[in-house]
């Protein structure tokens, strides 16, 4: 699909790494938070379609803020919890 990297937690992944960005898993409830501060989701080209994954750009100012950080992970762990459960 690409090349990167998944971090994963209790076999869930629930970020990305792509070409030196780090993505978050996003839903319906967390996906306002990467809204406002203006990230964009991670997409890639395949089949000549652009296809948009449910994992958003981390906020560039969050890596100087490490409690900021902790929170927007631990809504991606959630969001990727929420995933799992609508899958069974």
């Amino acid at each position: 699909m690409f090349g990167g990297a998944g971090l994963f937690c209790d076999d869930l992944m629930f970020a990305l790494e792509a070409d030196g960005t780090v993505y978050f898993k996003a839903d319906d409830v967390n996906r306002p938070a990467f809204e406002d501060a203006g990230s964009s989701p991670f997409s890639y080209e395949m089949s000549g379609k652009l296809r948009s994954m449910s994992y958003w750009q981390m906020p560039e100012d969050l890596a100087d803020d490490p409690d900021e950080l902790k929170n927007l992970a631990s809504g991606a762990l959630e969001a990727a919890r929420r995933a799992a459960r609508g899958k069974r």
